[in-house]
């Protein structure tokens, strides 16, 4: 998937956050006035904001940004809308949108939109609910539930997005070739089998009457198998009563103690034990499957966990830098330090400086002729710059004593102060 398509999918994610959190103050507006909330008119203006950052993303004109705008102000303004306060709300909504998109066209480089933050979108969201609650105003729970549930599910959506472009950025300059799209895709399926699954289950659970509805259904499925179904024929054998009769029977009297036989319209002993018996294994298999869903979780943080701590303990580099040159300084000290006071004799120290002493002497008389290279050696590394002077056995020599943890003898410090041919 080409970058500027997640860019643009992230900065959509992200308005349509910030869309949907500010629904909530438009749900308590229109609740207090006794009026049902607007939502199909308010899924209608979720295109405004994108369509902002399409115009200011892809368009330069001072002209085609204004018009697009006014235009769209107009037609929202234009909207039939029942109740002063949720009017008043999208006309401020509606110019404080075109506003704010004047200003990311100005201010900012990139034009792109930020999310509220998850702290302050939560409050919003929670504030609005109370204010209903406490003047008696409950039948709009559910549309808060799925703000809620929809603002995590595209902030964590989004964080998969940012953090695959910030990977892209750092490996772009150090990899040749990386599989990008193999990449994206893996992520993909990874995220969302992990985010909507947990959103559906936060959304089903936030209202249990759906549990109702398929316990009642339930319920009346196994009577429909007791009265017609494989079930009655089982009862007809245990009971030792025929299953189908051509006359009614008469009612003979109770034929035991009184405590033995059912009240009238009370279910048989039979269906009275397998209906406890399915209750049981209904409970039983719930409990079975939480097990096994915590099972899997704790196996796969433990599996992160012990992946992260090994590529930790074998990696060398750390945001595209290498750790060995970011912390040198910091080692030479620590080694000065510890070492002893004759530790300038040592052969690692005496190839050292003559690489130093070598490279800085032929760098300066190359400066001298030509000072516009300086910029070469800024971002060159070590041995670049010394098979840039025909020092390759030198440059080899230095890397040894710097970087690896091979001792150095003084057969190298001999190698490395004899000069090249033609020098």
């Amino acid at each position: 998937m080409k970058q500027e398509k997640i860019i643009a999918a992230s900065d959509i994610l992200a308005v349509q956050m910030n869309h949907w959190t500010l629904f909530a103050v438009i749900t308590a507006a229109a609740g207090l006035g006794g009026r049902k909330p607007p939502f199909s008119l308010w899924a209608l203006c979720s295109l405004l904001p994108v369509l902002f950052f399409f115009i200011r993303r892809y368009t330069n004109g001072f002209l085609i940004l204004t018009g697009s705008h006014l235009l769209c102000l107009a037609l929202l303004f234009s909207a039939p809308v029942p109740g002063l306060a949720v009017k008043s709300l999208l006309c401020v909504y509606g110019i404080g949108l075109a506003i704010y998109s004047f200003s990311l066209q100005i201010r900012t480089k990139e034009r792109l939109d930020e999310p509220i933050v998850p702290a302050v979108s939560a409050g919003i969201i929670a504030v609005s609910l109370f204010l209903l609650h406490y003047q008696g105003y409950s039948e709009s729970d559910f549309y808060f539930v799925c703000m809620i549930v929809f603002y995590f599910a595209c902030y964590y959506i989004r964080c998969y997005f940012q953090h695959y472009l910030y990977f892209i950025a750092v490996n772009t300059g150090s990899t040749g070739y990386i599989p990008r799209r193999e990449i994206f895709a893996a992520g993909t399926r990874l995220s969302l089998l992990l985010i909507l699954p947990c959103m559906a289950v936060i959304l089903l659970f936030s209202d249990l009457n759906w549990l109702s509805v398929l316990l009642k259904g339930l319920r009346q499925g196994v009577l429909w198998l007791r009265e017609h179904g494989f079930f009655a024929f089982l009862a007809s054998l245990f009971s030792g009563v025929e299953e189908h009769f051509t006359e009614p029977m008469q009612d003979a009297g109770p034929a035991g103690p009184p405590g033995m036989l059912p009240a009238a319209g009370e279910a048989g002993l039979f269906w009275q034990i397998l209906e406890k018996l399915l209750e049981v294994f209904v409970f039983c298999f719930l409990f079975l499957l939480l097990l096994f869903a915590l099972f899997k979780f704790v196996r796969m943080v433990l599996e992160r966990f012990r992946r992260k701590k090994l590529f930790t303990a074998d990696s060398f580099s750390d945001g595209g830098g290498d750790i060995r040159e970011r912390y040198e300084a910091k080692r030479e000290k620590r080694e000065k330090k510890n070492g002893s006071v004759l530790a300038f004799l040592h052969p690692a120290e005496k190839i050292r400086r003559i690489y130093r002493q070598r490279i800085g002497a032929k760098r300066d008389r190359m400066l001298k002729e030509n000072p516009g290279s300086a910029r070469l050696f800024e971002s060159r590394t070590a041995r670049e710059c010394g098979n840039a002077f025909q020092e390759e056995s030198l440059s080899l020599l230095y890397e040894k004593a710097r970087y690896s943890n091979m001792i150095c003898t003084r057969d190298d410090v001999r190698k490395a102060g004899r000069k090249p041919r033609g020098t």
